[in-house]
């Protein structure tokens, strides 16, 4: 009873998750997003590393503190030895040495200021980095939904084509049984249903498989009942203000995180070179020490009756003292440092210059999609309306027995695809513009 009990539970507990499930909202391309940025782990190991340079610029700042440290020591000597108390040769003894020592840089080529401003500048750039991976995943994102979107409405419209054709059948099949249409007729109606039926298949599959990929990209552990807003296109038309390439690009270049994150880099490898050359300066420290200690014999009858605390006391000494270090000669690998330092600069603007052409590049491209969505969707437009004339003529006429079914089906196919084309002109028109306004600093919203 008791395993039957757990199977029924089991079976309860999947139906309500399932209906659960297929009750949920229908998710927005800003929730896919946030979601998307929430659950990346690219984009969580970049925060890691974002967490790291933060350590490392903290560490920096404290750089400039003194480094203070304490030492102990306890010792036994067995034997004739030298007894530092008095210089004399003395024989089994103890000792306890203690100490402090502080030391603090007063000038070394102003290394330590050079290493603190790069520490900042490298942690600005792993930010934008950051951002940088953000903004790869939100047009990630907002390709899959668009492609959720336009497979939707493909189904829609296909399902539309069966339902006519299956209407069409019926009224052929009327006039073949009033002998107004050969028999030959409704075979071509068949056919034609049967095409339009495995179109419509195939344009469920390619939801079924969009839907895939996002849900994929969500990382979501249950997909099923998995849905999304779909805006509304009916209104959108072609006469659209699409911003010129170059305004688009005079904004994001600085905006842009890939050009923030190289233009950073750019000035890390110049502070870089500071602190290679600093190492041509001499340095100057400023050193402290605190230190005392004790000793008794082993043999107490050869001990001076001086108690072991009160010689801690007795012995402590202090000392200051100033640290002065000139570089001569080291091999020469403070020019080789400083080689190499300004290798990494030259190659870090290069590579800030290309990340310049790649964004420019990429803003070109999309704005010369838009202004191809921009036309496609205004002669999509125009045909689908001639098309639509045209097969309503068409209709009446084989109707009327005036046509062949051959005729009819294929400006049936012809309207079809006219309208499967307007949809994805329309779609495509929406996501460019909506790319060209994300390189403005826009939010990608639907």
């Amino acid at each position: 009873m008791s395993l039957l009990k757990s199977i029924a539970t089991a079976l309860i507990g999947t139906m309500l998750s399932a209906t659960t499930l297929q009750a949920q909202q229908p998710w927005t391309l800003q929730q896919c997003i946030e979601h998307a940025l929430n659950h990346n782990i690219e984009a969580k190991q970049q925060q890691l590393n974002v967490a790291s340079r933060q350590r490392s610029y903290t560490a920096a700042k404290l750089g400039i503190l003194p480094s203070v440290n304490a030492g102990a020591s306890h010792n036994f000597t067995f034997g004739r030895a030298i007894d530092y108390m008095d210089n004399k040769v003395s024989t089994d003894l103890q000792s306890t040495n203690l100490s402090v020592g502080a030391s603090l840089y007063l000038f070394r080529g102003l290394q330590q200021l050079r290493n603190t401003q790069q520490s900042h500048i490298d942690l600005m750039a792993a930010q934008a980095d950051a951002d940088r991976i953000s903004n790869n995943i939100t047009l990630n994102i907002a390709t899959a939904y668009m492609q959720i979107l336009y497979s939707t409405e493909l189904v829609e419209t296909q399902r539309r084509a069966v339902e006519l054709s299956q209407m069409q059948l019926q009224r052929t099949q009327q006039l073949v049984n009033a002998g107004s249409l050969p028999e030959g007729n409704r075979y071509e109606m068949e056919a034609q249903l049967s095409t339009d039926e495995l179109a419509l298949v195939n344009a469920e599959n390619q939801l079924a498989l969009a839907l895939l990929t996002l849900t994929q990209m969500l990382d979501l552990e249950q997909t099923e009942g998995f849905s999304i807003v779909r805006p509304n296109i009916d209104s959108l038309t072609a006469d659209l203000n699409i911003p010129t390439a170059n305004e688009v690009y005079d904004y994001a270049q600085t905006s842009m995180p890939q050009v923030r994150s190289a233009e950073l880099r750019v000035q890390s490898t110049e502070k870089s070179i500071a602190i290679a050359r600093g190492s041509r300066y001499p340095t100057l420290s400023l050193d402290a020490s605190v230190g005392t200690g004790a000793r008794s014999y082993l043999n107490s009858d050869l001990d001076g009756g001086t108690t072991y605390a009160n010689q801690f006391k007795d012995n402590m000494s202090t000392g200051v003292g100033l640290s002065l270090r000139i570089p001569i000669f080291n091999g020469l690998q403070t020019e080789t440092n400083i080689a190499h330092a300004k290798i990494a600069h030259s190659n870090a603007q290069l590579n800030l210059q290309n990340e310049r052409q790649q964004l420019y590049k990429a803003i070109q491209q999309a704005y010369a999609d838009a202004i191809a969505a921009q036309k496609k969707l205004k002669a999509n437009e125009q045909q689908l309306t001639a098309l639509r004339e045209t097969l309503g003529y068409t209709e009446r006429k084989y109707n009327l027995g005036l046509l062949n079914a051959i005729d009819y089906t294929t400006a049936r196919s012809k309207t079809t695809e006219a309208e499967h084309s307007l949809i994805q002109a329309k779609y495509d028109l929406l996501f460019k513009t909506k790319i060209l306004q994300f390189y403005q600093g826009l939010p990608l919203q639907m």
